[in-house]
Formats: C-alpha cells, structure tokens, sequence
C-alpha cells in the first residue's frame, strides 16, 4: 500500500464530496442518490470491507488509514479520511464497492393460498 499524498487525496475524492449535482465531468458518490445511480455503494469498518473484499465484491476504492490493511488500499491519513467519512468518528477504513445486479428469484408465477389470517 501507497500513501495518497494531499494533492492526489484531493482529485481522487473530488468526485467523492462534489457540493454541486454531479455532472459527467464531476460525478458525485457522497449523496446516497447518485451512488445509486453510479451502481454503487461505501462500506466503511475493518470488518466489513475486509468481509466484502474476501468475497471478491467489485471494489472501486479502497481508503485505509492502517498501512497494512491490504495491497490495494491508498493510504490516507486520519484528517483526510474524515473528510470522506459517513461517520462522526473516522473508520479507519473506507471502500467503495459495485452493487452487484438484481437476480430474479422466481421465474414462475408464484401463487400463494392462506387460511385462518385475521387482523
């Protein structure tokens, strides 16, 4: 893992905190809508992204204040990652990940017959 220095930091999360509505050339991930839009999701906790990223999620970025978390992480530095952080208090690691595509569960029509339901 690399260290992100603060000029680096900056135009790789620019698209992360853009304050205006993203366009093509400013994308924005920050608001839950346009992450949606963008097919994407954070994930943000030692735990959880190290679970995501065993299970070989699509990841995008990787941001992790530890310098051994993992070999794709960019380094970032506790002050840098509060300013990407959904949190109040800083998780030491941050990811951004694909939402995988819908899967049809039932490719029949489904019909279901209950007895006895009451209010």
């Amino acid at each position: 893992m690399r260290t992100v220095h603060a000029e680096e930091f900056n135009s790789k999360i620019s698209h992360f905190y853009a304050l205006e509505e993203p366009t093509q050339a400013n994308p924005s991930i920050k608001p839950k809508k346009y992450r949606q839009a963008r097919g994407l999701f954070v994930a943000e906790g030692e735990k959880v992204v190290q679970e995501l990223v065993d299970s070989k999620w699509s990841m995008t970025s990787l941001f992790a204040i530890d310098p051994n978390f993992h070999n794709e992480a960019q380094g970032v530095t506790e002050e840098q990652m509060k300013t990407i952080t959904h949190f109040k208090s800083p998780s030491p690691v941050l990811g951004v990940f694909k939402i995988p595509p819908a899967k049809k569960l039932i490719n029949e029509p489904l019909t279901i017959a209950v007895d006895g339901i009451r209010d």
